[in-house]
């Protein structure tokens, strides 16, 4: 059975419909072997009245006659080819699912009841009451039906699907709940509640426990209190607060007078996104057999601190028949490495050895035992990560989209940023490159960035070879490229010069030939490109000269005079000025806001 929320409209249309004589929701189960939908001639079909409505690409559809269908002699026919393919801009019903058709009836057949169609009516307003309640509970229905699968549950209705297969959600190891923050009187202003707030129990509570808030939350002008979501600092029991004892603000906030939570706290979810779970879970059927590639990636999902991007298994049926290479790249402990072995041997079939790279103690990592038909003891862990993992190391240069930002914002800023990009590298599995463009996708994507550079390379790398922007192979298919904290640099620039150009050329050979108005847009251009290029790199002084010097002449033009207005912060003042020069700080930076340009009067241009 499928199911698709519907709109209110409809439900209006065929209540109306049903009241004043005419019909709807007529099923039909869509097919494409070519069969009749055939609506029986006592019906009086008026075809201009025709209504149809199904599902058509999982989502509810209204389809429309002459372009989805076509109605005659009382057969309902769709635009589609011999072959069941829509025509073109024609929608079909999902094949196997039901549709239903609405019409208003001709003369002939009984008088309706009620006829009165008129906005304002009673029939109508009955109708359209009845019909707004449908529609609500319909959308409900969908809500309901999308949580019972796997692609489109999430949250808490997730973790019941994935508890039909075993799978558990990962890492809910610290307590959850909400604490209101608030006051007596309605706020005058928005009061800002940032994350990480520390909120303890009160002395008289029967635990001591300390949360922080895991969201910046406003409680807005206007209202008296904000519910704001906390997470207890430590694991386990010790973390669980009860019902009303969260009263302690360690640091007060201006405008709030009490915090409490209404509900104790508890574990619900975990740290693990919707997306791995889903992942897992649609997984767990093909990894619930042994003796197959999937049951062996599996038993390695199932252990914590092992993701999908961690390890890569090879075979070779000719090179090494009846061994099947592991690569684990993950930071592990022995006790975890220990648990991996233990599950691959589960998993793995009778006779075939799995050689790996997992570093456990020999005594504590025994296999099949003698009489169970196992294939023995596997070849003991060998390398370790360091024959294994290719570390990088990165210079991150961020430029901020507020200039204003305090030391404080500026930190937070870097930080952020620099988890997205260590989160970022560390999604690239075992033999996969590192491709350039989606880390720095991924540190844009932060918010408060306005620009990121990365240069990265090897860690490891020969004298004189520089960090550069380019994708990365590792040397080997069983090589994991990895970025440490300690191995990236973070810097932001600082505040931004602004700068208006004006140039004026002098147009050369056959530049000079064409009518300026069409050669200077491409002059612009180059010189915008060329100076951001020139600009990259701090130059140290803003100044005609050092702007000029990065413009030298090319075969269609050469710069004949060069003027700026200049933009700045001076101690909180903003400062304009022309043409003036300007000793650049370390972390400040040029940006070229506009770039004019004009030909030199000789040139035939103004």
């Amino acid at each position: 059975m499928s199911y698709a929320a519907e709109p209110y409209g409809e439900f209006a249309a065929d209540l109306i419909a049903n009241l004043t004589g005419g019909a709807s929701r007529l099923r039909f189960t869509y097919a494409d072997d070519g069969h009749a939908f055939e609506i029986p001639a006592e019906q009086q079909v008026i075809p201009s009245t025709l209504r149809v409505m199904g599902i058509s690409g999982g989502a509810y559809a209204s389809f429309a006659q002459g372009r989805d269908y076509g109605f005659g002699d009382g057969v309902l026919t769709w635009n589609q080819s011999a072959f069941g393919v829509p025509l073109p801009g024609a929608a079909l019903p999902d094949l196997g699912t039901d549709f239903w058709v609405g019409f208003d009836r001709g003369p002939g057949g009984p008088a309706p009841a009620l006829t009165d169609r008129n906005p304002g009516s009673i029939t109508r307003t009955l109708a359209e009451s009845v019909a707004l309640e449908l529609a609500v509970l319909s959308h409900q229905l969908d809500g309901i039906y999308g949580a019972a699968f796997v692609d489109t549950a999430a949250g808490r209705d997730l973790d019941q699907v994935a508890a039909l297969v075993g799978i558990t959600r990962r890492g809910a190891t610290q307590a959850v709940g909400e604490v209101v923050f608030g006051r007596a009187a309605p706020a005058p202003a928005d009061i800002s509640i940032l994350a990480g707030t520390l909120v303890s129990a009160s002395s008289a509570a029967p635990v001591d426990v300390t949360v922080e808030t895991t969201a910046t939350v406003t409680l807005r002008r206007g209202t008296v209190t904000a519910q704001v979501p906390v997470q207890a600092l430590v694991a386990g029991p010790a973390g669980v607060a009860g019902a009303r004892t969260l009263t302690v603000l360690h640091r007060a906030i201006f405008g709030i007078e009490f915090v409490f939570n209404n509900e104790a706290m508890a574990f619900r979810g975990g740290t693990e996104s919707d997306g791995d779970l889903r992942s897992r879970v649609k997984r767990a059927l093909q990894y619930s057999g042994r003796s197959t590639r999937g049951a062996l990636e599996g038993a390695l999902l199932s252990v914590e601190g092992i993701g999908a991007q961690d390890f890569l298994i090879q075979e070779d049926h000719l090179a090494y028949p009846g061994v099947v290479r592991l690569t684990v790249a993950a930071d592990i402990d022995a006790s975890t490495a220990l648990a991996a072995r233990h599950a691959l041997d589960e998993a793995r079939p009778a006779g075939v050895r799995i050689d790996d790279n997992l570093v456990v103690p020999a005594a504590l990592a025994p296999t099949f035992a003698a009489d169970t038909g196992g294939g023995g003891d596997g070849p003991g862990g060998g390398a370790n990560l360091d024959g294994v993992t290719m570390p990088l190391a990165a210079v991150l240069t961020l430029t901020p989209g507020d200039s204003d930002l305090t030391e404080s914002q500026r930190q937070q800023l870097a930080d952020a940023a620099a988890a997205a990009l260590l989160a970022s590298a560390d999604k690239v599995g075992v033999g996969e490159p590192v491709i350039f463009n989606r880390l720095v996708a991924d540190v844009m994507a932060v918010p408060g960035v306005l620009d990121a550079v990365i240069d990265i390379g090897p860690r490891d790398r020969g004298p004189g070879e520089d960090l550069r922007r380019f994708n990365i192979q590792p040397p080997g298919a069983g090589t994991r490229a990895r970025l440490a904290a300690e191995d990236l640099v973070v810097s932001l620039r600082g505040e931004r010069v602004v700068v208006d150009l004006s140039v004026t050329v002098e147009l050369l050979d056959a530049a000079a030939l064409g009518a300026p108005d069409q050669v200077l847009p491409g002059v612009r251009a180059d010189v915008e490109s060329r100076l951001a290029l020139g600009l990259r790199v701090n130059p140290g002084v803003l100044s005609q000269d050092t702007l000029g010097g990065m413009l030298p002449p090319t075969e269609d033009y050469e710069v004949r005079s060069l003027s700026y207005r200049v933009e700045l912060l001076d101690e909180g003042l903003r400062i304009t000025a022309e043409n003036t020069v300007v000793n650049l700080s370390a972390s400040q930076q040029i940006w070229v806001r506009s770039v004019s340009v004009a030909a030199a009067p000789s040139a035939g241009g103004t």
